[in-house]
């Protein structure tokens, strides 16, 4: 065993793949919204998000509005970068159909992805809850306590291998679960086992990198450092991109003191993927062993400056989730605490400033959110809720005209956001 830094290699999600189409539901809409439904989902697959947007917006305007589109929809604004408007459409799916498995899946998938791990399990499991027989999902659900395990060190691996065990009942023939049991089961410590479930996927697919670059690693724990070897460089023949590949290379060679040869693949490892923290604390230390010392201080300081980020932005999350937990349970004293040390934790937050500021209004403090609100926007001027909610808070205030100009600014970045009805913007 290696005194590395642990780094648990990247898991393989789903992407758009999880948007699904219902026929039945679809004879009841009327034919051109079931066209621009199709062509929103075809365009979803070729990756032009924002025309998927278009059309799955056409879709809804048509009407009537069905689970699917908003589906559709949240899918397509997420991969834009439109978190915000995701994730209502997501809801907005669940709205209309509670029995809507896939909704509650990609909702999963999208809190997973922002680092939600505990409330994506609870999508997860409602999907379980319809579809108990749905392979993907109990492997997105083991995807999300993998994440507690990068947050929580290890607590709910055994969450995570049952999951993907209960993925590969069902589909026994999916090579990505079982380079996902594979992970699972070499962070445990059961390295044969791992090795088993890799070859296991390469047999499925013999060309997949990720696999490669996983029984390279478990083979290298094993003390096989040619054979890992071999396959680091057959992964990278594969993707010349991997990151992971570069990484786990570039700590073989540094185990065989091939210096030279270790800081070029780590180098290439921290250019692929500048902001993972283990990376840097490895190149600083081959750099040290090669007697470049100002370069290895220089990386030392990277990987600390990314570790404190890292820890204030987890911590900026739990007391952001902590914060909405306690708005809807009405004690809003305690939720402008909770906002308040989120954004101490992560000042350059502007999804935090703008909670807090929507707490302190819900307070009755309209200055203070106003303030709030403002920082949210210099953070990020094309945040449209943070617009939205200072167009409120200048209302509130009497302040009429600025706050048209905010509720203008609000709708022109998203179109659905409707000022109140007392609110007539333009005039």
């Amino acid at each position: 065993m290696n005194n590395r830094p642990t780094i648990l290699p990247t898991l393989l999600v789903l992407t758009t793949a999880v948007v699904y189409v219902s026929t039945a539901k679809f004879l009841l809409a009327q034919s051109g919204a079931r066209e621009h439904y199709t062509h929103g989902t075809d365009l979803l697959d070729h990756h032009d998000y924002r025309l998927a947007i278009r059309e799955f917006e056409e879709a809804l305007k048509i009407g009537p509005p069905t689970a699917e589109i908003h589906n559709g929809l949240a899918v397509a604004l997420w991969q834009a970068g439109n978190l915000d408007k995701a994730q209502q459409e997501f809801e907005a799916a669940i709205g209309l159909n509670p029995g809507y498995p896939e909704a509650y899946n990609n909702l999963g998938l999208f809190l997973n992805e922002r680092d939600q791990p505990d409330r994506a399990i609870e999508e997860f499991r409602r999907a379980l809850s319809i579809d108990p027989r749905n392979a993907k999902v109990h492997n997105n659900l083991g995807l999300a306590f993998w994440k507690k395990v990068s947050q929580e060190h290890g607590a709910w691996l055994g969450h995570a291998i049952d999951e993907f065990r209960a993925a590969l009942a069902i589909q026994p023939d999916s090579p990505s679960i079982h380079n996902n049991l594979g992970l699972a089961l070499k962070y445990q410590g059961h390295v044969d086992e791992a090795m088993a479930e890799f070859h296991r996927a390469l047999t499925l697919k013999p060309n997949y990198p990720e696999a490669h670059t996983n029984l390279g690693s478990a083979l290298e724990m094993k003390g096989n450092v040619q054979e890992a070897t071999q396959e680091f460089h057959r992964a990278l023949e594969l993707n010349p991109d991997s990151a992971q590949a570069h990484y786990e290379l570039g700590m073989a060679y540094f185990h065989r003191h091939q210096l030279q040869p270790a800081v070029a693949e780590l180098r290439k490892a921290v250019s692929l993927r500048p902001n993972e923290t283990a990376f840097h604390y490895s190149l600083s230390h081959a750099l040290e062993r090669e007697g470049q010392k100002a370069e290895a201080r220089a990386e030392l300081r990277t990987y600390l400056h990314l570790q404190q980020s890292h820890t204030a932005a987890y911590r900026a999350r739990l007391k952001g989730d902590e914060g909405m937990q306690l708005v809807q349970s009405h004690n809003l004293l305690g939720a402008v605490v909770s906002f308040g040390a989120a954004v101490e934790a992560n000042p350059n937050s502007a999804q935090a400033h703008n909670n807090l500021g929507a707490a302190l209004s819900l307070q009755g403090d309209v200055s203070g959110a106003a303030g709030q609100f403002r920082e949210a926007i210099r953070l990020d001027p094309n945040y449209a809720r943070a617009h939205y909610n200072l167009g409120l808070a200048l209302w509130h205030a009497g302040r009429r005209k600025e706050s048209r100009n905010e509720f203008e600014k609000a709708v022109s970045l998203n179109p659905n956001l409707e000022p109140p009805p007392e609110v007539e913007v333009g005039r």
